[in-house]
């Protein structure tokens, strides 16, 4: 068959006929830059999945830990509890970076959601 084919090892851009065994070389080609493609995509996924796993718990604990009087706890009114974050610039500090991080549970709950796929466990979807 005639067709216009990549330059692979040498190969020119010209219409010639392709013989089995250059149309082998071009799968073969094709197929190498494919699977290491997926290698690093594959391998960021996993990556990015685990530092989730164990940044969010980390910044979860940090800002637990950075209310005030934790070790007392009790009720508070509105004016008192007003009061107990003004000026608490690490309180705030550890809300905002909670906001922030809601985007690592994403990932978490994407990772759990292609692990539980085609499972038994897949019935807490439906």
């Amino acid at each position: 068959m005639q067709r216009d084919i990549p330059a692979i090892g040498g190969m020119e851009n010209t219409k010639q006929e392709m013989s089995g065994d250059d149309n082998k070389k071009l799968h073969a080609f094709e197929g190498k830059h494919m699977n290491s493609q997926n290698s690093r995509i594959n391998s960021t996924k996993r990556i990015g999945v685990g530092l989730s796993f164990i940044v969010f718990p980390l910044i979860f604990v940090f800002a637990f830990a950075g209310h005030p009087n934790l070790l007392d706890p009790h009720f508070l009114g509105s004016a008192e509890l007003i009061q107990r974050a003004h000026n608490q610039t690490l309180l705030h500090f550890g809300h905002a970076l909670v906001t922030l991080c809601t985007g690592l549970l994403v990932v978490v709950a994407t990772h759990f959601m292609n692990t539980l796929k085609n499972t038994k466990a897949e019935w807490l979807e439906r």
